[in-house]
């Protein structure tokens, strides 16, 4: 490494990013590096990386930001990390798909793997939550390739997942629930 300083990428939210300079500086606090117009911090806690960013608000106040490492080596973009957190939290697990016409095993891996449900083969979580139009549901997509894919809106009640189609309401503004597709009950 040459130089004091280093360009990062960084997710402001689950839409916007740029670049902050990290330098080689040290910060205010114990350990920690400038980073932009703040500080970052790293530390070890069983066994996990913690980076705590603290950066000013448009305010001026301090905002402190604690992030754990999504621990993959598979990791290839800067959104992947966020989307195996929240697989591994919200959806990742067995589940038994209740069907009408009989009883199947499902199976969520963290890195967005399916097996079991319709032959398809991957799945995803829309955490590209914005306010256009008709983006007002959550979402999962499912698919093989670009010719097999599906997508429903999800809500969980209790252990089990619920996936709908959906339908404009009247004047195309905001999508709203209407044929309950699958049950899968989460196995314990």
């Amino acid at each position: 490494m040459k130089g004091d300083s280093i360009i990062v990428p960084v997710g402001w939210d689950n839409h916007d990013g740029s670049d902050v300079t990290l330098s080689f500086k040290k910060g205010k606090r114990p350990s920690s590096l400038i980073f932009g117009a703040g500080e970052l911090c790293a530390a070890v806690d069983h066994r996990d990386t913690i980076i705590t960013v603290y950066y000013p608000n448009n305010k001026g106040q301090i905002k402190t930001t604690p992030f754990i490492r999504a621990n993959s080596k598979e990791i290839m973009q800067i959104a992947d990390g966020m989307y195996r957190l929240i697989n591994k939290v919200l959806i990742a697990g067995t589940y038994n798909l209740q069907d009408s016409t009989a009883n199947s095993v499902v199976m969520f891996s963290i890195d967005g793997k399916v097996q079991g449900f319709r032959g398809f083969k991957n799945y995803t979580i829309n955490i590209d939550l914005n306010s256009d139009a008709m983006d007002n549901l959550d979402e999962i997509g499912f698919r093989n390739d670009i010719k097999h894919h599906a997508s429903y809106s999800f809500k969980f009640d209790g252990d089990t997942l619920k996936l709908y189609d959906t339908k404009p309401n009247a004047d195309s503004s905001l999508l709203i629930l209407d044929k309950l597709r699958y049950k899968l009950v989460k196995q314990k």
